[in-house]
């Protein structure tokens, strides 16, 4: 079973014994990321930085490494982290996780170095903000949860990016990775006290104690008011976001059982997509999604549509809202629970899956959930609760809509009526 190990000064590893796999996959970093970098980009660019050179090995020595010890090497930044991700063979595993630390805790920042890295950044934040997807949940998650944090993007603003110097590499490095907010999730056929050791040697008694990271997205809650967001953007598509509040993760029963409900909804009933893409002939494509953490979160109707369908779209969503509200059948239910047991009979349990879940698990809960608490939740799945969930979360107090592509607001309708419209 998953364990939460807690190691010196409140560094965190999360360990899983998987039986399954000789490899190891692993997540190694800090409890750091964009949303505290007042939009430089800092973390994004720190993470780059990793891979061109460290005071043992020159930028050359150190590609050589990677490719001769490593199948898969890769780091990420979100949010809320930046982390080293790895999958290897268990005969590698001890060399990985020291040519891994030593970017950690060795980048030197070449100055040659990052002014060609922030070239290659320069130019995946002109893809970013040619990204209309994207840029329509930006606003949305602002909008929806007014946390001033979430202002600043995790790739950052081109011309505030392009100023970092390397002497403020090193500072984020010196204040940031440090044990309080070193986290570790691996999966892994060797035994806990293995793992354990590695972390340890690697890792965390090379790290000095220093400030903990307080700021925790997952604690967000929704406290934006209702509010319509409109980018206009010179394309071919409308990209739109039309949310409403669903609960967190904190209650595992809701969570499982809205699960069910957009499974319901977008693959046995399908009035999803039969609504709006075959009888109301609206949209190019239609998504019921959830974003959510511990506390809070978003069910939205993701469209892409045409300028002059905008306002359709939610007379759309009003009638399919109501058809969901009807009620759930009882042959649909049984169909529920097929489709989960047979979801579970093919889950294999990757390392990599159970590596990434593992973290996600600890941030999003604040604990690690347990596989068997999930198989018991399907005693869950009844008409009575999905019908219950079905009118708790289609019948809102809040609607955010977020709007990116060839249209004004002027074109739309005003907020006070799609509310009354959708809300009531």
């Amino acid at each position: 079973m998953p364990k939460i190990i807690k190691l010196k000064d409140g560094a965190i590893l999360l360990y899983h014994k998987n039986t399954q796999s000789k490899a190891t996959a692993f997540r190694v970093g800090m409890l750091r990321g964009g949303y505290l970098d007042k939009n430089t980009g800092l973390s994004h660019l720190f993470e780059h930085m990793l891979f061109k050179g460290t005071t043992n090995w020159s930028n050359e020595e150190l590609t050589a490494l990677i490719r001769d010890n490593f199948s898969n090497l890769n780091a990420s930044t979100s949010g809320d982290y930046m982390i080293i991700r790895s999958y290897e063979s268990k005969k590698k595993i001890k060399q990985a996780f020291k040519i891994s630390s030593d970017m950690l805790l060795n980048s030197t920042f070449d100055k040659e170095e990052l002014e060609k890295e922030k070239q290659v950044v320069r130019q995946e934040i002109i893809r970013a903000n040619d990204d209309i997807q994207r840029i329509a949940s930006h606003n949305l998650n602002i909008m929806a949860y007014n946390y001033p944090e979430l202002k600043s993007k995790t790739l950052g603003d081109e011309k505030k990016m392009m100023a970092i110097t390397q002497k403020q590499m090193l500072k984020h490095r010196e204040d940031n990775l440090v044990r309080e907010n070193f986290i570790a999730s691996v999966c892994s056929n060797l035994p806990a006290c293995t793992i354990k050791k590695y972390i340890n040697e690697y890792f965390v008694n090379h790290l000095k104690s220093g400030k903990k990271n307080t700021f925790d997205s997952c604690n967000f809650t929704i406290n934006g008011k209702s509010g319509m967001v409109v980018e206009t953007m010179d394309r071919q598509k409308v990209v739109m976001k039309v949310a409403i509040p669903c609960n967190g993760y904190l209650d595992m029963k809701k969570s499982f059982l809205l699960s069910r409900v957009l499974s319901y909804t977008s693959g046995v009933k399908g009035p999803l997509f039969d609504h709006f893409r075959e009888k109301k002939q609206l949209v190019y494509s239609i998504a019921l999604r959830r974003n959510t953490n511990k506390h809070d979160g978003l069910l939205f109707f993701d469209i892409e549509t045409s300028t002059d369908k905008v306002n359709e779209c939610f007379y759309a969503i009003k009638d399919f809202m109501d058809e969901v509200k009807q009620g759930i059948a009882q042959k649909d239910v049984a169909r529920l629970l097929e489709k989960y047991e047979e979801n579970d009979d093919r889950f294999v349990g990757h390392p990599v899956d159970f590596c990434s879940g593992l973290m996600f698990d600890y941030l999003d809960y604040g604990r690690i959930v347990k596989d068997k608490e999930f198989k018991r939740l399907k005693k869950y799945v009844t008409k009575e609760n999905l019908d219950a969930t079905i009118l708790e979360v289609f019948n809102p107090d809040k609607i955010f809509i977020s709007v990116a592509g060839p249209v004004n607001k002027k074109d739309i309708m005003p907020l006070s009526k799609i509310k009354k419209l959708i809300i009531g």
